[in-house]
């Protein structure tokens, strides 16, 4: 036991500055940056948000708990996005090698070092999904660790304990969660119940479950009547048949992504092509791994049935489901590649060729894991927001308003200094405050210019931001972006 702490604690030294490195060159978006600006306003004692208008979950006991302790450390910093994500992304792998490699006699050291080869070093697309903005990747942290505590946690009532602390902040933060653990757990266990296949462990884990998610929701609606408010969005519905070629399209092309296997349109003769469609080995092994547990379905265990639901069930309700917009939402089915990892690792012995051919095993996933490896530099992503943001403090511009994809995220490369609080048109040809993810208080202070883009994002043009603040003292360009400048503003 000691000897495995100390190579866990090891890796994630190790991993975390590596994984901190990658990060740096994934641009910020506001949807990351507001997490910070939320917990900047917990730790102001707004402790339950109260006058914020937030997104389509809470992820108060997720993404904004962990980087509440960020901002706590180190400020109001893109530094804290960068180091968070990359610690969250390590604290994964070290559970996914737990949950690949335990054993009843130890760790297997073989099972361990193939996970860690298909997820230890993330392809450039698999890290603009888990680092920076890592929305969802906390509540897979949560939900992993939940299963290390059902598995190997001997003390019944420590293990369930464990399992619906985890669970309840899990369904508090995520809603999304329901789709890739709640449900594939309900499903799994109701079987196992139905086939009398541990029937004590079964009624335990389904109530253990259902009490979770029930908690999660009473839990929720106390803190609402403080002022806590989740605007949320219309679930999922069924795709319309016309659009159902771009779905299959992106899931395609999703998957081949993630496993860092796209190949289309690159030269056959080049260098890194051939390295690139190595990749699809690790796409294989997925697949040949699926089939396995579902050919021998009742032999499994109940995580490795979990994980196999978990997958198939996000990618079948990505498939056929308005969820698809472009390629980003891809990240609806990034756990699919952490919890395909993990089986993988489990299943290794299944294949015949696993007893005699170890240290070939350990030396091709060596190999393997090397052909991940990235440019690594120091120096963070220019992004047309940086340099925005540099811009309005030469300007010496305090407070102003800007689409969504202005705000937030200028707001973070400033470090607070800039504030841009984001606006949106509406029919009548004004613009006014955007209730989502933001704070109501944020409008009531005077502003002294507003931004606005070419693309004309939210309705937010010359013709709107004059129509309801009237003419400009002076209107100023900044590549692709126009600054009206006044005296006094708000709304």
């Amino acid at each position: 036991m000691k000897k495995i702490s100390i190579l866990f604690t090891l890796l994630f030294i190790i991993v975390t500055p590596i994984y901190y490195i990658l990060s740096l060159q994934i641009p910020i978006y506001s949807d990351a940056a507001i997490v910070l600006l939320e917990a900047q306003d917990i730790l102001n004692e707004n402790i339950f948000l109260k006058g914020w208008s937030l997104s389509t979950g809470s992820f108060y006991t997720t993404d904004t708990l962990i980087y509440t302790m960020g901002v706590w450390l180190f400020g109001v910093t893109t530094k804290v996005l960068y180091i968070m994500s990359a610690a969250v992304y390590a604290l994964i792998v070290i559970c996914c090698l737990v949950l690949s490699g335990k054993e009843n006699q130890g760790y297997n050291y073989t099972k361990m070092a193939v996970t860690f080869a298909l997820i230890g070093l993330p392809t450039l697309f698999l890290s603009s999904l888990i680092f920076s903005q890592a929305i969802h990747m906390p509540a897979i942290l949560y939900t992993l660790m939940s299963f290390i505590s059902l598995s190997y946690v001997q003390n019944t009532k420590i293990k369930y304990g464990i399992f619906v602390i985890l669970m309840t902040f899990t369904a508090i933060g995520d809603p999304f969660a329901v789709w890739f653990a709640f449900v594939p757990i309900l499903l799994v266990y109701g079987y196992r119940w139905l086939c009398r296949i541990d029937r004590k462990e079964s009624i335990y884990t389904i109530v253990a479950t259902i009490g979770s998610y029930i908690i999660s929701k009473v839990a929720l609606w106390l803190i609402s009547i403080v002022g806590f408010k989740v605007p949320g969005v219309p679930g999922p519905s069924f795709v319309e048949y016309d659009k159902l070629a771009l779905n299959i399209k992106l899931t395609i092309t999703g998957i081949i992504s993630l496993f860092g296997a796209d190949v289309f349109g690159k030269p056959i003769s080049d260098l890194k092509t051939m390295i690139t469609a190595s990749h699809f080995l690790g796409l294989l092994l997925f697949v040949i791994v699926i089939t396995k547990i579902l050919r021998s379905w009742k032999k499994q265990d109940a995580i490795n049935q979990i994980l196999a639901i978990s997958i198939i069930s996000v990618i079948l309700e990505y498939l056929f489901s308005n969820m698809p917009i472009d390629i980003s939402t891809t990240r609806y089915f990034t756990h699919a590649l952490i919890f395909g990892a993990i089986l993988v690792g489990r299943l290794l012995p299944s294949f015949s060729f696993y007893e005699n051919k170890k240290r070939y095993i350990v030396a091709f996933s060596l190999i393997y894991l090397f052909t991940f490896i990235q440019p690594l530099s120091m120096q963070p992503i220019d992004t047309k927001e940086q340099r925005l943001s540099k811009f309005l403090e030469k300007q010496n511009l305090k407070v102003g308003f800007a689409p969504y994809w202005s705000s937030h995220s200028v707001t973070l490369y400033t470090n607070d200094k800039v504030k841009i609080r984001p606006i949106v048109g509406n029919p009548e040809g004004y613009i006014g405050p955007f209730g989502w993810l933001s704070k109501e208080s944020w409008y009531k202070e005077p502003g002294t210019f507003v931004i606005y883009e070419s693309g004309n994002w939210g309705n937010v043009n010359d013709a709107t931001i004059t129509k309801t603040f009237g003419k400009p003292l002076e209107v100023v360009k900044f590549e692709d972006y126009t600054i009206l400048k006044y005296e006094s503003i708000k709304f």
